[in-house]
């Protein structure tokens, strides 16, 4: 008597397990560097879309407003008198970021006036012309700088990045 037995045996669930476990270990390395570039990505795009937000504001206003930078993930825009535009306070997103450093050292804030130019912080303090970003993964380290003009001008680039005529490429703004 012939039994028709259908599925898997124990020998083919091994053999599709073991493959399995190849696959997730390859992919995990690359997993960790994907996961430390786009929180790179996704902080200095929100820095710069807050500054230009900012930038937009103090044009339409014709008066001075001002854009604070945290070290978190964190900003918020205000007018003069201290009234608070639009905000985004840290999430978890943030969690991973290894550095933000605002240069120059101290400084937290831009200010804009009228015409949309960067001018002197109210509290006397120097405007931020630059927003380092690092962040660490299995395989190494995702940075990017986020540039500040004297115009208002924004520019996110790789501070790692030689070629001079790629996008990437840290060039005076």
């Amino acid at each position: 008597m012939k039994k028709n037995n259908k599925g898997f045996n124990l020998i083919e669930l091994m053999v599709a397990m073991a493959i399995m476990a190849v696959l997730i270990s390859i992919a995990t390395p690359n997993f960790g560097s994907w996961l430390a570039n786009l929180k790179v990505v996704n902080t200095a795009t929100g820095y710069n879309l807050a500054i230009l937000q900012a930038r937009a504001e103090a044009i339409k206003v014709n008066n001075f407003v001002k854009v604070n930078i945290g070290s978190n993930t964190s900003w918020s825009i205000e007018n003069l008198d201290g009234t608070v535009i639009n905000k985004k306070i840290a999430s978890e997103s943030s969690a991973g970021l290894d550095v933000i450093n605002r240069l120059p050292n101290g400084a937290s804030a831009i200010t804009f006036n009228g015409n949309g130019e960067v001018v002197a912080n109210t509290d006397g303090s120097a405007a931020i012309s630059e927003i380092q970003i690092t962040a660490s993964s299995f395989i190494g380290s995702k940075k990017l700088t986020l540039k500040v003009g004297d115009g208002g001008a924004t520019l996110i680039c790789n501070p790692d990045e030689t070629v001079t005529t790629s996008d990437y490429y840290c060039k005076d703004i």
